[in-house]
């Protein structure tokens, strides 16, 4: 597997990341805990344990309902943007009013770092804080899949 890695970055930071996800799964952990994360409850956007959380997003690629509008070949994919910032809560409050914080929590980060990935694709490796990280999500209220997530890693 690829793996991203973000150097080292002042106190307060932010990255956007824009792909298709292609189960509409995507977790968030630290790597050293391996997968030790909850398994997806698809009654809530954010499935979380103190090791990790999965966030249920808008799945690609793009499937056409209508035969009439699909030619031979053409299909494309569904992108979900995640904007994770570090250090600072702007990313989730404060900044736009119609967010819903989705999860509000501890994740244990023992290496200092979480991996936001799939399971398959490459994945992006983010600084965190050693030995645990407050985690805060937040989407647009009226998304069930959401397609743009809001992260936020912040001390404890």
């Amino acid at each position: 597997m690829d793996v991203i890695t973000l150097p080292e970055l002042p106190p307060s930071m932010s990255v956007s990341v824009v792909r298709a996800w292609p189960d509409g799964l995507v977790m968030l952990a630290d790597p050293s805990l391996g997968k030790a994360i909850a398994d997806f409850n698809p009654s809530h956007v954010v499935t979380a344990t103190g090791e990790g959380l999965v966030v249920e997003v808008m799945p690609g690629p793009l499937l056409f309902e209508f035969e009439d509008e699909q030619e031979e070949g053409d299909w494309g994919y569904r992108t979900v943007t995640f904007h994770l910032g570090v250090g600072s809560p702007s990313a989730v409050r404060g900044v736009v009013g119609d967010r819903s914080v989705l999860f509000d929590g501890v994740i244990a980060t023992p290496s200092g770092l979480v991996v936001l990935s799939d399971g398959e694709s490459p994945e992006v490796r983010v600084p965190a804080f050693p030995g645990s990280t407050r985690v805060l999500v937040g989407a647009l209220s009226d998304a069930p899949e959401p397609n743009e997530v809001w992260v936020d890693l912040l001390p404890v």
